[in-house]
């Protein structure tokens, strides 16, 4: 059974201890850390595990846990695998940008405290949640595997014949041949290798599109296909943190008319990837492909 974190700082313990009793009073079970786990070498790993368990987080939000590196880790680290988080204003403080257009509860007035929109929407998240997250329930691990083993066995591939996942990888041993594009800015001074900049974007949080425009032959496929395969290593050394890269190549889905139909051509018959288009969906708001 998944549970509901308590995040807190230490300054706020009575508080967190009021509302884990709230919260079990409700019937729902709570995981909050009681026995110092920050202060241990291996605070991390049983935290993280705990939080990916979750169905909800509760962040009490003080000036204090404003300024906690613990606190600002544990509700950034579950929004990052997908887990709901909930801020409650104990004491009047600004939230961080992630936070601020989050559903929120204030809870400054001990007599005027909304425990019953709490738990009602606690149950709610609840009821909305999948037990091991939707991301483990699509098996992806075959797809993953085939990506890298295409990149990295391209002769083997040729030489058997064997069609790759992504049937663009059959052009170049790419593996041998790969060379990094370069970035320019509006007025032509060079910002780095192409590589180094979508790295970088994909770690902003805040940017939500990229279009790399050029002309035909100048390297825009095998700079996708390469990213495709660093992204899928990513993805299977950390399956949490990391997201599930999807190659769509336009040119072979051209006549498709909707997006619902393309997935399920490019899951389906071509990757053998079992999903919905709701799933689909739902990873990516998630931030998960």
């Amino acid at each position: 059974m998944s549970h509901v974190f308590i995040c807190y700082s230490r300054e706020d313990f009575d508080f967190a201890e009021l509302l884990r009793e709230k919260i079990e009073a409700a019937g729902l079970k709570v995981w909050q850390d009681l026995n110092g786990l920050r202060a241990g070498e291996d605070w991390r790993d049983d935290i993280d595990q705990a939080i990916r368990e979750a169905f909800a987080l509760i962040a009490v939000m003080t000036p204090e846990a404003n300024a906690s590196a613990y606190v600002s880790y544990e509700w950034a680290f579950a929004l990052g695998v997908g887990v709901k988080v909930f801020p409650v204003i104990r004491k009047p403080t600004e939230l961080h940008s992630r936070l601020e257009g989050i559903q929120f509860l204030n809870f400054p007035d001990i007599k005027a405290r909304p425990w019953d929109d709490l738990v009602e929407v606690l149950r709610d998240a609840q009821s909305h949640h999948t037990p091991s997250g939707i991301q483990r329930a699509i098996n992806v691990d075959a797809y993953i595997q085939r990506i890298i083993y295409d990149y990295e066995f391209f002769e083997e591939n040729r030489d058997n014949k064997r069609t790759p996942a992504i049937e663009l990888m059959e052009r170049d041993n790419l593996k041998a041949h790969y060379v990094s594009l370069y970035v320019r800015d509006i007025d032509g001074a060079r910002l780095g290798s192409i590589d180094e900049f979508v790295n970088t974007w994909l770690e902003d949080s805040e940017s939500n599109h990229l279009s790399i425009l050029g002309d035909y032959g100048t390297g825009k496929s095998s700079f996708c296909l390469n990213l495709t395969y660093n992204l899928a290593k990513k993805y299977r050394a950390d399956p949490v943190k990391n997201r599930i890269p999807i190659f769509i190549s336009l040119s072979k889905h051209s006549r498709v008319e909707d997006l619902p139909n393309l997935i399920d051509r490019l899951f389906i018959q071509q990757y053998n990837i079992s999903i919905t288009y709701d799933d689909f969906h739902r990873l990516m708001t998630d931030g998960k492909v």
